[in-house]
């Protein structure tokens, strides 16, 4: 028979002293149930407990009221409505812009259907979803009337499932891809796929493309990564933030703090700059993070080439920023200096590596924030490094999400059909140097008869 006790959740905050475990907490707060006749948990809560001293235990009640006007404990009261707008708010901006297009695409084909439809997605219920979404799934198309290509249309539904689940507080969530009850859904979405697949629409994934270190050497060359001025300054940390450290897009760029950097030294001595992640695309801290700790990259400094050390030049930055300037990391550049106030907004960091390229004069096809990610992962692992070591760089927690990053090269995909043909991987070599050299000859025999 279980005996029930009563637990008071001021233990929660003392589990440092009493040296209660996640699983332990997890029981107590009611997301598993447990016996608490049990002889470990009711001897840990007891010996909590007595950690307590009645003094303390009877002065509480009668200077709770006083705590709690003297301290900041608490904040202002809130409402359902403010509940409603912080849970809002904690979906990410991309998600937003996501479930914002999909709601646009689905209304307007509302419109175009021209008939009776009293299905509202805030007020929807399941036979309404089951009736009216497959045949939106068929009929939807751009606005220029082609095909949605499949990853598209996929992105459609799922902004549609978000919208429901984040606006319908009150029904339970819906999936349209696991449910049985949306079967005739997710067929839909499958049968609409596969048609455009057959029209050869969206086949082609489009993925950022790899820098390569003459690309990379050419930035350097033309003024774009430096540390001269401070201009080149911020374009050097933007750029080492996203190959070091893995930062993607705009959003993640314009929410760094200085706060989440500083810098160590090794037992060797060798100095190193470390990054703690806050909450990014990956790592939202919630209910469904909780027992996930936030990414702690590091990395080392070059000795090798100083002028391209990002610990130097992060250090540099570090002294040239004004007293008591703006949190954020990135402060607007000025000719002599930094702004201590104005910091960079997210549409100039959305742009920023398409933009080094630009003013260089190179190719920027391609190119996005996603590149300095994809050339992490790809650099290591042409290098053959571990997937396991490639994960901590970019910090990606699955193997299929870091193998997602990688990119063959041309050289690889070279020596592959070298391989499959039989031959050397040095008579390859060897021919490709002799049509270079045959090439140059005819070169230099077209140069003297134009003479």
């Amino acid at each position: 028979m279980t005996t029930e006790k009563q637990i008071d959740f001021n233990l929660l905050e003392a589990n440092s002293i009493c040296g209660l475990t996640d699983q332990e907490i997890d029981q107590i707060a009611g997301f598993q149930e447990f016996d608490l006749i049990d002889p470990e948990i009711d001897l840990m809560l007891n010996d909590c407990c007595s950690s307590l001293s009645k003094s303390d235990a009877n002065s509480k009640s009668e200077n709770i009221v006083t705590t709690i006007q003297a301290n900041c404990r608490f904040q202002q009261m809130v409402s359902d409505a403010d509940i409603e707008n912080r849970k809002l708010a904690s979906v990410p901006k991309g998600t937003q812009l996501r479930n914002k297009w999909a709601l646009n695409v689905f209304n307007e084909w509302k419109l175009w259907r021209n008939i009776n439809i009293t299905f509202d997605l805030s007020k929807w219920e399941e036979q309404d979803l089951v009736q009216w979404l497959p045949k939106f799934i068929h009929e939807v198309r751009k606005k220029d009337g082609t095909l949605f290509p499949n990853n598209s249309l996929y992105s459609i539904i799922a902004g549609l499932q978000n919208h429901i689940n984040t606006n319908n507080s009150d029904k339970p969530k819906v999936n349209f891809f696991s449910d049985v009850k949306y079967r005739k859904i997710t067929e839909s979405l499958d049968t609409a796929m596969k048609i455009s697949s057959k029209e050869g629409v969206g086949i082609h994934k489009k993925q950022a493309q790899v820098i390569t270190l003459e690309e990379e050497t050419e930035l350097w060359e033309k003024g774009q990564l430096g540390s001269d001025t401070p201009k080149q300054i911020i374009n050097t940390l933007f750029y080492y933030n996203g190959l070091h450290f893995a930062v993607r897009g705009g959003d993640e760029h314009r929410n760094l703090k200085m706060e989440q950097f500083h810098i160590e030294s090794n037992t060797g001595g060798l100095r190193k700059l470390v990054y703690k992640e806050n909450v990014t695309k990956t790592f939202s801290g919630g209910l469904k993070h909780r027992r996930i700790e936030a990414n702690v990259k590091e990395h080392h400094e070059n000795i090798t080439c100083p002028e391209k050390c990002h610990v130097r030049i992060y250090e540099k930055y570090l002294s040239m920023r004004p007293p008591n300037s703006d949190h954020s990391f990135y402060l607007k550049p000025l000719t002599n200096g930094f702004s201590g106030k104005m910091v960079l907004g997210i549409n100039t960091l959305k742009t920023m590596l398409k933009n080094m390229f630009k003013e260089a004069g190179m190719a920027c096809s391609g190119k996005t924030n996603h590149s300095l990610k994809a050339t992490c992962a790809t650099r290591l692992f042409n290098s053959g490094v571990d997937e396991q070591i490639i994960m901590t760089k970019t910090g990606h927690r699955t193997v299929q999400g870091v193998r997602s990053y990688k990119r063959i090269s041309h050289e690889q995909m070279e020596q592959a059909s070298v391989l499959i043909d039989g031959r050397s991987i040095q008579q390859s070599k060897n021919e490709s140097a002799q049509v270079i050299f045959n090439i140059n000859a005819q070169n230099v025999t077209i140069n003297n008869s134009s003479k």
